[in-house]
């Protein structure tokens, strides 16, 4: 489970990573550019050429510009159709309320039904001879009211007359996109020329060097600083310290956060035993191509080192992993043994680990050559596996690795793969 946590948390750190800086850049983009050239009374670059500066002093910065060729203009009533650069004649319906232009054509939505998508325009004509942002732009919040009402439906099934005219769509007037924002970010124009071109230009809205939106900066920095902190709950190492003077225990995160922290109070005098014990951990896989994943366990043998604790409980602290964990692990051992000591007695106040030549085997089973020969006696584990047979006894991988037939037999059964021996045959219907 906490592989799954790393996996999750990892990725979520990234994604508040890389957010985070991607929102400030994209909020710097065009504000670098847009570096005051001190020398130079012009708001933009010099490669930025034609600028326009509004009458509430916002500087619009030249981006693109292209120019195309038409042709096959007709008119109908509300209605024309125009090809551009040979790519088939397209037809539109239009209408002009107070020099302010509604130009739809026919498009189809995501469940392919046909419906007028408008674009507006306003006429150069119809503008105040000094242009602020606000002439160019509408808010969002009163949008809906500026279209006329057969905006986004579907279109009409009449079919038009069209007739030929030699006159220019829009009487050759340039027109400026009249957008629908918060404010004013970009200014395009559009104008049909006599000699059957269409032009259009766009300039940027120009950011005074440094400049940040202030709640788009304190936000990235929120988004890439808790990506940094999520960071820290990933593969976080613990400590535990032990402080005999007080009788305390704190099992705690190495570094800050430091969640999840464990207090213990040891019973006086402080004493510890050593005993077996098997941990099973669960493991989790994800899937893929709609599969669910799996699990699976794994059991791992070692001892614990458990503590007396004030409430007259126990509670194991460390888990020491291996066959041979007395030494493997000497040295800390050597210093639980060494720190805690009955002060009155002056003894050592833990119960002794088993001989240095065993080992903890199969199931949590202490064993090898010092194991007692009647451990069989008290061991209440899974049956042993046989791996031979020496005299009456099967070899077992286990204990001190021998246990009488009779014994076996009574308790476990026949093991698999044996049974065909004379001294086992004896033992069959007993």
């Amino acid at each position: 489970m906490e592989g799954i946590f790393s996996i999750f948390t990892l990725g979520f750190a990234l994604i508040f990573i890389i957010a985070g800086p991607s929102m400030a850049l994209f909020e710097l983009y065009g504000a670098i550019d847009a570096h005051l050239d001190e020398e130079s009374d012009e708001p933009c670059w010099p490669n930025q050429k034609d600028a326009i500066v509004l009458s509430d002093g916002d500087a619009f910065c030249f981006y693109s510009s292209d120019s195309e060729i038409y042709s096959n203009f007709q008119i109908a009533d509300g209605h024309y159709q125009i090809e551009i650069e040979n790519n088939g004649i397209t037809e539109y319906r239009w209408d002009d309320n107070d020099g302010i232009i509604t130009v739809a054509a026919i498009e189809l939505d995501m469940f392919g039904v046909e419906y007028y998508s408008c674009q507006q325009y306003i006429r150069e004509s119809s503008l105040p001879d000094s242009i602020a942002g606000t002439d160019l732009f509408i808010h969002y919040s009163i949008a809906d009211f500026q279209y006329p009402g057969w905006c986004n439906e579907e279109p009409i099934q009449d079919e038009q007359e069209y007739s030929e005219t030699d006159t220019i769509p829009f009487e050759g007037e340039m027109l400026y996109d009249f957008e629908v924002s918060e404010r004013l970010y970009w200014i395009g124009t559009t104008q049909f020329t006599e000699d059957n071109r269409v032009n259009h230009t766009n300039h940027e809205l120009f950011y005074p060097y440094p400049h940040f939106e202030w709640p788009i900066l304190i936000m990235a920095s929120a988004f890439a600083g808790a990506g940094f902190f999520m960071l820290s709950f990933i593969d976080r190492k613990r400590v535990l310290t032990i402080d005999g003077s007080n009788n305390k225990v704190r099992f705690e995160c190495l570094r800050w956060p430091r969640y999840g922290t464990i207090n213990l109070e040891l019973k006086e005098p402080i004493s510890y035993e050593i005993t077996k014990k098997t941990r099973t951990v669960t493991h989790h896989e994800g899937g893929d191509d709609g599969s669910s994943g799996r699990s699976w366990t794994t059991d791992h043998y070692g001892v614990d080192v458990v503590f007396d604790l004030a409430d007259g409980g126990k509670g194991a602290l460390i888990f020491l992993e291996g066959t041979n964990p007395q030494s493997k692990f000497k040295s800390l051992l050597d210093l639980l043994s060494s720190t805690f000591k009955d002060a009155d007695r002056g003894k050592i106040a833990n119960k002794e680990l088993p001989s240095e030549d065993n080992w903890i085997g199969p199931d949590g089973t202490e064993s090898g050559p010092d194991v007692s020969e009647d451990w069989y006696l008290t061991y209440d584990g899974p049956s042993p596996i046989v791996e031979g047979i020496y005299g009456d006894n099967y070899a077992v991988d286990r204990g001190n690795g021998a246990i009488p037939i009779d014994f076996y037999i009574k308790k476990w059964g026949i093991p698999e793969g044996y049974g065909a021996t004379d001294q086992e045959k004896v033992w069959w219907d007993q």
